[in-house]
């Protein structure tokens, strides 16, 4: 009875989504973002048996084979109906998920409602990056983990370290899930003696994903000389010294030049963080790794750091207070649909920000402190460590300080891909304070 109930919840589901899907496909049709190309071009050095200095490897094979089987002129299209298949199919996995934490079929409806028609969710999909992928990645991997734990079934971590070896690959910002999740299965190992079979073979994952990232980051270095993942951090980190200003002078006689001939034509603006204006530091990143190659890039950003360290603080510092102001997916503008359908566009961002869907970063954080504070209490009134939810919680911040301490400015955007996580935790919040959920299912787990 109760999975026929929630079959018809599901269906009705469905019917929003894939109205929502068709609505997006009708009217943009798919784009290619500025970054897309440099994917292409991955796909072209993979094809010549070489690591690209700029993107890891997952979305450029993902992109290389559809292109190879459909040809470029269906390329666009190809990718995008795929990216809403893997949406629409993420869409009952985060319903399950939902439900499994809060056991209240109302609030997994309104959640996944909410995660449907999101405006920078589902459009994402009609793009040609990362993001649609990894959102529904995250709902996947958090999926797995779930039933892994309640279920104490080893079956899933098979699951589990594939998504996690396809999102450490997709994007390299997923590089916490390594420590994240070999934290988690030690902290189960000590907390529940039943689940330590589970915990090992949690580990052993881990383990195999942190040496595939390893001899990945090993031919990185010996193709590029830097034992990195990918070029992008480095540009970051550029990026970060030129708006701080800490940018120092560098004992390459003709990187030097170029530092300070770039400096004399952008100066670092006030206020700090201007997207646009950090688009074109990004280039300069580019330029000047392309030029001079990553090792004197990182060499010169690493040795910036360590003379600066109160302007790398002051910076850290600012930018988390300065990214509460900034709204999910902010850099997104689907620039095709607003030029063929100005007043359609306009009309939806208003009715979007009237019912409150353009989201400021502020509410994230305001849910991590109530979050925080409920994990407080259950662990020091209730005198137990509920895991599931410790785990949701160590995927939060730390996605979060990934971003303020090794990412641009365009927050909302570079958060966006672990909102589910962030959902999940309010589903739970929701849950402690629905008197119709049954005492023992309105506590953190």
């Amino acid at each position: 009875m109760r999975k026929n109930k929630q079959w018809s919840d599901l269906q009705k589901i469905y019917v929003f989504a894939v109205a929502n899907v068709l609505l997006i496909l009708l009217v943009c049709g798919g784009e290619m973002l500025y970054d897309t190309e440099s994917y292409l071009e991955a796909w072209d050095s993979l094809c010549n048996g070489r690591i690209d200095l700029w993107r890891t490897p997952v979305y450029p094979a993902i992109l290389g084979a559809i292109k190879t089987l459909v040809g470029e002129s269906n390329l666009v299209l190809s990718v995008v109906v795929l990216q809403f298949i893997v949406f629409l199919i993420s869409i009952r996995y985060l319903y399950k998920s939902v439900l499994l934490l809060s056991d209240s079929k109302k609030t997994a409806k309104w959640i996944v409602l909410f995660f449907i028609f999101f405006q920078w969710i589902a459009p994402y999909s009609n793009t040609l990056q990362t993001e649609s992928f990894s959102i529904s990645g995250i709902i996947f991997l958090i999926y797995f983990l779930i039933q892994s734990y309640k279920k104490n079934a080893s079956k899933y971590i098979v699951p589990l370290m594939i998504t996690s070896a396809f999102l450490l690959f997709l994007r390299p910002s997923f590089i916490y899930l390594l420590p994240v999740l070999f934290v988690s299965w030690l902290i189960l190992i000590f907390k529940d003696r039943k689940k330590i079979a589970l915990s090992l073979f949690g580990i052993l994952s881990v383990v195999l994903l942190t040496l595939g990232v390893h001899l990945y980051m090993n031919s990185f270095k010996k193709t590029y000389g830097l034992y990195k993942i990918s070029a992008v951090g480095t540009a970051n980190q550029y990026i970060l010294a030129r708006n701080s200003n800490y940018l120092v002078a560098s004992e390459d006689s003709a990187l030097n030049a170029f530092v300070e001939e770039s400096k004399a034509l952008r100066k670092s603006p006030k206020p700090l963080y201007d997207v646009d204006v950090n688009i074109l530091y990004f280039f300069e990143a580019v330029d000047a790794i392309d030029s001079f190659g990553i090792e004197k890039v990182d060499h010169l950003v690493n040795k910036s750091m360590k003379q600066n360290k109160s302007s790398v603080l002051n910076a850290v510092v600012y930018r988390l207070f300065h990214s509460a102001r900034y709204t999910f997916g902010l850099v997104l503008t689907l620039d095709s649909f607003h030029a063929k359908f100005k007043g359609i566009y306009n009309a939806f961002i208003c009715i979007a920000e009237c019912l409150c869907l353009r989201v400021h970063l502020s509410l994230l954080y305001l849910i991590l402190f109530i979050y925080t504070i409920a994990l407080c209490i259950a662990l020091f009134k209730k005198k137990r460590m509920p895991w599931l939810s410790s785990v949701l919680y160590m995927l939060g911040v730390s996605n979060i300080i990934v971003t303020i301490l090794g990412a641009q400015s365009d927050f909302g955007r570079l958060i966006l891909p672990s909102l589910p996580i962030y959902l999940l935790m309010f589903a739970q919040i929701i849950s402690l304070f629905d008197w119709n959920i049954k005492r023992t299912n309105r506590e953190l787990e």
